[in-house]
């Protein structure tokens, strides 16, 4: 059996509309020019050092790019191809149809462009799909931490709302057309935001400490003022030598900052 995987890189989201009358947020979304600039930094110096310490490595990175942000994505996209990332604009129906004859199962990585992985993150994801399509994975519980101050804690999501680190699986049936594709994401309860994803019936809770929920001052929900996101965090770790520990099973360095 052919298994195939992809880390999705997102840079589609559609939080400028959501948030078309709160000029604040909207303002920390793709649809500012400074969000590209800033999110580049980012990527540099925190996505990609954690996509290259991954343990497992037959994955493919993915950039998913919404229409209409080819100029203000620029830059941002001659980094991502240096990685060897593959880019869209045509959403993840693009994806579907370049492995529709490449594998049985893929296995889509859901992968916020701001976040983290842990090094051993996708060898989880790799170990715990069980040939099962339908089935959905992810983690609830690991470190929130801040890129501009170096501010970090545990973060605790093992009740309300899941973060957004996840991965589905799909079979090769569900491939083959944008039809096919859709009918298999609501017969397996897979049309759904992360923060429904406990509602999904072949769910898989996978271990503690493998994502860092990021912070920076750009985000559209996650913020230390913000209650939903501070209720989660169950622990402050200040000390230093504790962070440099956590952020080494990242790839990372702990004097990082953008």
């Amino acid at each position: 059996m052919k298994i195939c995987y992809a880390a999705v890189l997102h840079f589609d989201n559609a939080a400028g509309m959501l948030y078309k009358d709160d000029p604040k947020r909207r303002a920390r979304t793709i649809e500012n020019p400074r969000w590209w600039p800033q999110r580049q930094k980012i990527l540099e110096r925190f996505v990609f050092p954690s996509l290259n310490a991954q343990t497992f490595k037959k994955f493919d990175v993915w950039g998913l790019f919404r229409k209409g942000t080819e100029k203000l994505s620029r830059d941002l996209r001659a980094s991502l191809k240096i990685l060897g990332c593959t880019m869209t604009h045509d959403g993840p129906q693009a994806i579907r149809n370049f492995y529709k004859d490449k594998c049985d199962l893929l296995v889509l990585i859901h992968h916020d462009s701001d976040d983290m992985f842990s090094k051993d993150a996708f060898k989880l994801f790799s170990q715990k799909h069980k040939n099962h399509p339908g089935r959905v994975m992810f983690f609830e519980v690991g470190y929130i931490y801040d890129y501009t101050s170096g501010r970090m804690g545990e973060y605790w999501a093992d009740d309300g709302c899941p973060p957004a680190f996840h991965a589905m699986v799909y079979d090769n049936y569900s491939l083959q057309s944008e039809r096919n594709w859709n009918e298999f994401r609501h017969g397996h309860g897979l049309q759904v935001f992360h923060h429904q994803l406990r509602k999904i019936p072949k769910k898989v809770i996978l271990p503690p400490w493998n994502f860092v929920q990021a912070v920076h001052g750009t985000n559209t929900t996650t913020a230390w003022k913000n209650r939903h996101t501070i209720n989660k965090v169950k622990r402050m770790i200040v000390d230093e030598d504790e962070k440099a520990k956590v952020l080494a099973k990242f790839g990372v360095t702990a004097d990082v900052r953008i």
